[in-house]
């Protein structure tokens, strides 16, 4: 909760574009705060989101990985697969 989120992928195109601050999920929706203070719902199975970590690392995660309520999601056994890496420039 708490991280910058976007819809870069959907089942649905009218969900693509939607951005905001993630405050709230349930077992298969995600809540976000959008910048008019609206509130969004989304189902975590239909989107691919791009969330910003406190790092500023940026990733990209299908939906469907984060179905399930969060204390379950610690047990589940999933593979990674990273498929963009954007690394920071160096000075």
């Amino acid at each position: 909760m708490g991280l910058d989120l976007e819809v870069v992928g959907a089942s649905d195109p009218g969900l693509v574009g939607i951005r905001g601050k993630v405050v709230a999920e349930s077992k298969n929706t995600i809540i976000i705060k959008e910048r008019d203070n609206g509130r969004k719902t989304l189902p975590k199975g239909d989107i691919i989101a791009k969330l910003v970590l406190p790092e500023k690392a940026v990733v990209e995660v299908d939906g469907r990985l984060l179905s399930g309520r969060p204390h379950e999601r610690t047990k589940k056994k999933i593979r990674i697969t990273f498929t963009k890496w954007q690394q920071k420039p160096r000075k």
